[in-house]
């Protein structure tokens, strides 16, 4: 892996963890927005409807790894056909769904224990939300398209303007007295007008992915279709593990010990979802195996791990280290369990940083059944682990084994990759952390020492915290840890940042 190689690959994943931490809080901007305007039952329905429409888009079928996986950062005139016939697949699921989501939110509509005048409405914004659904869909092919093609700026550009155009519509229309038919027709709108100039900058920019009727042969589908199947249930079960640790602690511990449990998920959660989007751009790298591109596994390794440990561990030794003060700005008490929750499952996001890369390792080289058996022993394990834990110590018991079985699932991965790609875990694993942990800790000592001393609490005072241990832990980096790579990305981002452009980084030959 060249150089100009690894420089773009930490770029474009700083440029899709910023896409998601811009549209998360154009999200979080657009609740009380919403709240305010529609009321709690309105409201209520709107995320009914969005959550039937959410549904569809975590079952994929596994279609964007296939797509993803099969581009690998360039168009090959023999995978065309394959990728003309994904969109017509995507768009038939785009009507199945959309053919559900408005049929069973019209049966559901009295169930939803509504006031007269909402539910009369109520099966027209489960139509709405069925016409977002099936745009969703198409553009899902788009941005699966811009992912393989390793076009993230493009794709996150749509994805925040979308997230921007929905706070500016949805607030200007509350404010014109209009109510939740109009907010629903707005979101179909947005999500139409993403899918068709998604589509049409693809048909543009690549002409042969252009829609044809045409016959592919079965043995060209077998193995995508395959390799998406597994890969879809990969990572179903590995999405099953919190919904399932929430039923237990509801179980054996009550229902009232489900809330310090889920308030001590929420940053945790944020931050290990920038790990997985991060981790993101370097499968289309990795899928290079797949056209008999021969990769150093152990540099792949090294590099995409040691960039989520430069920048996840500050964030995750952070919220241990001001975890009092968030509980106690956010919630206006620090409930002990869920203070101890917020920790430990930090602490999980911290070992996290060490699965993706050989997770994307094995995905690119189409060996999807270490994947599923690591989640399914992973899933096991926490499951046993709560079990045990949650009747001794409460809800705190689940995180714990969360924890833990984080950490089974990292042994296990380390294990397969020295196995089956002769990873050389000792000297990949010295790389991975050469000067980081010193580097974090640092920066996290003064918040740490404030945070004993003071026991502050308040958003202001939290993220003038936050600046200056970022700043602290940026210049330790600059001058003490970063590898030759990661200085001249850094270089570069300064540069673009002073000159107001992304930087702009050539593609080296692998």
């Amino acid at each position: 892996m060249e150089s100009k190689e690894k420089s773009r690959l930490l770029r474009d994943g700083t440029i899709h963890a910023l896409g998601l931490v811009l549209s998360s809080v154009a999200g979080l901007l657009l609740v009380p927005i919403m709240v305010r305007g529609l009321g709690p039952e309105q409201y209520g329905l709107w995320i009914a409807s969005v959550a039937a429409v959410s549904i569809f888009g975590a079952f994929d079928l596994g279609l964007r790894l296939i797509i993803i996986r099969d581009i690998a950062g360039e168009l090959r005139p023999e995978r065309t056909p394959i990728l003309r016939l994904l969109l017509w697949v995507h768009i038939a699921m785009g009507f199945f769904a959309a053919a559900v989501v408005a049929t069973a939110g019209t049966f559901a509509s009295g169930r939803l224990h509504l006031s007269e005048s909402v539910r009369l409405v109520a099966p027209l914004v489960f139509v709405l939300g069925a016409c977002s659904c099936f745009f969703d869909q198409v553009f899902t092919y788009v941005t699966s398209v811009w992912a393989g093609l390793r076009r993230f700026e493009l794709m996150n550009g749509y994805s925040v303007g979308a997230s921007i155009l929905r706070i500016a519509a949805f607030a200007t229309a509350l404010a014109l007295g209009r109510g939740l038919l109009t907010i629903a027709a707005l979101h179909a709108s947005i999500s139409a007008l993403c899918a068709v100039a998604g589509l049409a900058n693809l048909f543009l920019t690549s002409p042969s992915l252009r829609p044809r009727i045409e016959r592919v042969p079965w043995s060209a589908l077998r193995e995508p279709l395959g390799f998406g199947a597994l890969s879809q249930a990969a990572t179903s079960i590995a999405s099953l593990q919190m919904p399932i640790s929430t039923l237990l602690i509801s179980l054996i511990n009550g229902a009232a010990a489900v809330t310090p449990f889920t308030v001590g998920q929420k940053f945790p959660t944020l931050v290990s979802g920038l790990t997985w989007r991060i981790s993101e751009v370097f499968f289309p790298y990795a899928s290079r195996q797949r056209g008999h591109q021969a990769i150093d596994a152990d540099e792949f390794l090294a590099t995409i791990s040691r960039w989520l440990l430069l920048l996840i561990s500050p964030a995750a030794l952070g919220l241990i280290v001001l975890a009092p003060a968030l509980l106690r700005t956010w919630m206006g008490q620090v409930d002990p369990t869920a203070l101890a929750v917020l920790r430990i499952a930090a602490a999980s996001v911290l070992v996290e940083t060490l699965i993706p890369g050989a997770i994307q390792l094995f995905w690119g080289a189409s060996q999807t059944s270490v994947v599923l058996f690591v989640n399914i022993a992973t899933l096991f394990a926490d499951v046993l682990l709560a079990c045990v834990m949650l009747p001794q110590i409460g809800p705190a018991g689940a995180a714990w084994a969360t924890l833990g079985s984080t950490v089974i699932a990292v042994a296990l991965l380390m294990s397969f990759a020295s196995v089956k790609r002769s990873v050389q875990l000792m000297p990949t694993g010295l790389t991975i952390f050469h000067r980081v942990l010193p580097s974090v800790l640092f920066a996290i000592v003064p918040a740490y020492l404030l945070q004993r001393s003071f026991a502050f609490s308040g958003w202001l005072p939290i993220g003038l915290t936050v600046l200056a241990s970022a700043a602290i832990y940026a210049v330790v980096v600059w001058k003490y840890t970063a590898t030759e790579e990661e200085l001249e990305f850094i270089a570069r981002a300064v540069r673009g940042v002073r000159t107001g452009s992304a930087p702009q980084i050539e593609v080296g030959k692998s």
